[in-house]
């Protein structure tokens, strides 16, 4: 059998298919590309910044453990990473949790986790949802979504209009497989071939350091690395008339991505994994020295540059 994301139940090219039609449904005059902006007669000098994501097939693991901490940890990484992307402030937080029969301990867990961690962003949960859904959801299963608002002035809103040709790529290093891909993790780790307590590591919560940089005006754009991995979601920060060249042998080095390589293609592998990058940013050259300085705790490399290209591609050298 071949080991793919596709094989595994989770179909890419689909998804983005059904993305690319629901843009053409919806009325988004602004494009934030990792959240939402919507502007608002009150607020004239900025924009509202949403977004909604869960922690997917990843949770099966984690509540076989009881590990709420981390459950709670990459809800919060999933939603306020992608805040980071605009350079918004988070201001809110609001949670959905699914379940097949209330099971009190495990929902109130989960709240009591979001809350404390959230302290450390600036951010509050403020409400939620715990849905019985019991022909819906399995027995003793969860599912849990997020949703983030947060606040950015337009003038200092980070994004592909900022990135200029020479502008380096700087990778904030992931601490392992975050939550994406675990359908074809879970797989692996079904038929013995991966340990999945290896692959449990918190996602990396990025929003601090890189609202550091903003304010010193030291980042062009970020590109949170989530499904799609490097390529497609480097893409989303490039403008047209110029391309991302990566220098593979530049990226982190992490040994849950070697075991990995050795079980499914590198074009897989690298289309499914953020392959060590949790957080890409295009920076201006001369401000890599204090990148590394203030980002420190997620050990920031050079790993390419912006050059003058066609279709805003990504390629690997």
């Amino acid at each position: 059998m071949e080991y793919t994301y596709k094989n595994s139940g989770v179909d890419i090219d689909l998804a983005n298919s059904t993305v690319k039609q629901i843009k053409t449904i919806l009325d988004c005059r602004i494009d934030g590309e990792f959240v939402a902006l919507q502007e608002h007669p009150y607020l004239a000098d900025f924009y509202l910044c949403a977004t909604t994501d869960g922690i997917g097939s990843k949770i099966l693991p984690l509540l076989s453990q009881c590990d709420y901490a981390t459950i709670a940890n990459d809800l919060i990484a999933m939603n306020l990473n992608d805040l980071a992307c605009v350079g918004a402030i988070p201001i809110l937080f609001l949670d959905y949790i699914a379940v097949n029969k209330l099971d009190s301990d495990i929902c109130i867990n989960i709240i009591k986790e979001l809350q404390s961690q959230l302290r450390f962003y600036t951010c509050n949960l403020v409400g939620g949802e715990i849905a019985e859904l019991k022909n819906i959801i399995k027995e003793k299963t969860v599912d849990v979504s997020g949703f983030a608002l947060g606040l950015v002035q337009k003038r200092t809103c980070l994004g592909k209009h900022l990135v200029k040709n020479g502008d380096i790529l700087v990778a904030l290093e992931s601490s392992g497989i975050h939550t994406n891909g675990f359908t074809l993790v879970n797989s692996l780790a079904q038929d013995g071939l991966l340990d999945i307590k290896k692959t449990l590591a918190p996602t990396k919560i990025y929003i601090n350091e890189i609202l550091e940089l903003k304010k010193q005006r030291l980042v062009h754009a970020a590109a949170n690395i989530t499904g799609g991995g490097i390529v497609d979601n480097l893409a989303r920060i490039i403008p047209k008339g110029l391309c991302a060249c990566i220098e593979k042998d530049s990226l982190p080095k992490l040994p849950i991505f070697d075991e990995i390589l050795n079980l499914v293609s590198e074009e897989e592998a690298f289309r499914v994994f953020n392959m060590g990058c949790g957080m890409i940013l295009a920076v201006p050259e001369d401000a890599y020295d204090y990148i590394k300085v203030v980002a420190r705790v997620h050990n920031p490399r050079k790993i390419g540059v912006i050059t003058n290209g066609e279709n805003s591609s990504v390629s690997f050298r």
